[in-house]
């Protein structure tokens, strides 16, 4: 906005927020225009050049299929994410971020290795950190200076051992992650599935091995599983994928407890 006076109404106008007049003054007056993320609900109300300003709850059409992928598991385990600070790992286009904004973080750090591929409507959130061209590997203090409140991640050819490391030192205590595991880059990580036919894990006992796999992982480094549950959506070659939730140093969660949630998420039994 910098060099730009408008009041609330024409700004919305101006900016494609609303389209007409009507619908304009009917946001604002009912208080679903947020600047820096408090109502406003004058349409004459003139916003300072540097503020936020932006439509509340308002749910866009998903940029691509992860929007539909998270949403259900995330929604089913009433996460209650209003106001956390939160980070998203391999962002891509952002259906994760997107519905992180939908359900009202206060501030989103999103990461990806790639530029310039970033949904306009994601890149443009004035509640969004977006550090492009970033290894999640390789995050610190100092590019993301928040304690994190929750984190989710979808990240392609690289096992979740490599990356969380890194991502320890920025969790906030009690914090919660929601990541997606996809079994043939988990065992691709440690020198297995070298047999898989087109990269696709069909057995449901090697998939409960790769999440397995992943125990010491979370273990070693203090964080609990909660659930492990099957995405809705296949991958693109259509392999079955896992959202695992965890918490960073809460109640214990024996190496029993997470087999059986690894085995009732695939569909078999324990030997």
């Amino acid at each position: 906005m910098a060099g730009v006076r408008l009041n609330l109404l024409d700004y919305l106008l101006e900016h494609g927020l609303a389209p007409d007049e009507r619908t304009a003054r009917g946001l604002i007056m009912r208080g679903d225009v947020l600047v820096d993320e408090q109502p406003r609900t004058s349409p004459a109300y003139t916003p300072a050049a540097d503020c936020s300003i932006r439509i509340r709850g308002r749910v866009e059409r998903p940029v691509s299929r992860g929007y539909d992928k998270l949403a259900p598991v995330a929604d089913r385990l009433d996460l209650g994410l209003a106001g956390c600070n939160a980070l998203d790992l391999g962002v891509s286009t952002g259906g994760f971020s997107q519905y992180l904004l939908d359900r009202e973080v206060a501030r989103l750090y999103a990461v990806d290795v790639a530029y310039g591929v970033v949904a306009d409507s994601v890149r443009n959130d004035p509640r969004v950190v977006l550090l492009e061209r970033t290894n999640a590997r390789e995050l610190n203090a100092e590019l993301i200076p928040d304690a994190l409140d929750f984190v989710t991640g979808d990240l392609s050819f690289i096992g979740w051992g490599a990356v969380i490391p890194a991502v320890m030192p920025l969790l906030a205590a009690q914090a919660r992650l929601l990541l997606l595991v996809k079994p043939q880059f988990e065992l691709a990580a440690r020198g297995k599935g070298t047999e898989l036919a087109d990269g696709i894990v069909a057995s449901r006992e090697l998939r409960r091995h790769a999440l397995e796999l992943l125990w010491d992982t979370w273990h070693n480094v203090g964080l609990r599983p909660r659930a492990v549950l099957p995405s809705a959506l296949k991958g693109q070659k259509g392999n079955q994928e896992y959202f695992v939730l965890l918490e960073n140093h809460g109640a214990d969660c024996t190496h029993e407890e997470y087999l059986n949630m690894a085995s009732q998420a695939t569909g078999t039994e324990l030997a």
